[in-house]
């Protein structure tokens, strides 16, 4: 299994994807259970650069550096699950939430580049200037401080029964319900089905 393949990409949106590495209430670990997982997942989502990943791999070898980055992306996804919470409820963000999101904004530097691709075709790359491996999650506190800026923004929780997943509706109607068809939705009709059926 590759890194890519440990992690769910339902929730339409980079920081939705990041909220659901959490399966379950009981499973709070998720698909990151250490700092080399996260940095999987930022390779895999496309947020870090080729060759930015293995240069915060070498930093993270150094336990201290390694321990603070791992604690702090885990502050910051249950940061951005408070800032998905606070989306569907239309209430204020927790100022300690708000406060770990600023920090992590703050812990990054960087330029845009475009770059050529294949053909006729061309890149748009982010450069970080900060060495600081912190700096990595930048991407992900950007992309939900940008939900939390967007009036209405479409973020929904699934509503099957015990899943915490969370989705970015771009459904034509807004109206999307569950985090994955496949998985929720079809455990909803088979369980509406059963209970006709008793009926």
């Amino acid at each position: 299994m590759t890194a890519a393949d440990r992690f769910e990409r339902i929730g339409n949106n980079l920081s939705a994807d990041f909220v659901n590495t959490v399966y379950s209430p009981e499973n709070a670990d998720g698909s990151l259970r250490a700092a080399k997982d996260v940095v999987d997942f930022l390779a895999a989502a496309g947020v870090l650069a080729a060759n930015e990943a293995p240069r915060v791999r070498r930093a993270l070898l150094d336990p201290a550096v390694g321990g603070r980055f791992f604690a702090r992306a885990l502050q910051l996804r249950a940061a951005v699950t408070a800032a998905f919470e606070a989306i569907e409820r239309k209430r204020p963000l927790p100022d300690d939430s708000l406060a770990i999101l600023n920090a992590i904004l703050e812990a990054d530097a960087g330029f845009d580049r475009l770059e050529r691709g294949r053909g006729a075709r061309y890149d748009l790359t982010y450069h970080r200037l900060s060495t600081e491996p912190i700096s990595a999650l930048a991407p992900l506190a950007r992309d939900a401080a940008r939900l939390l800026a967007m009036p209405d923004a479409p973020i929904r929780k699934c509503a099957g029964k015990d899943c915490v997943r969370h989705f970015f509706d771009d459904s034509r109607t807004g109206r999307r319900r569950w985090c994955d068809m496949s998985i929720c939705g079809n455990r909803a009709k088979a369980a509406a089905f059963a209970k006709r059926q008793r009926a």
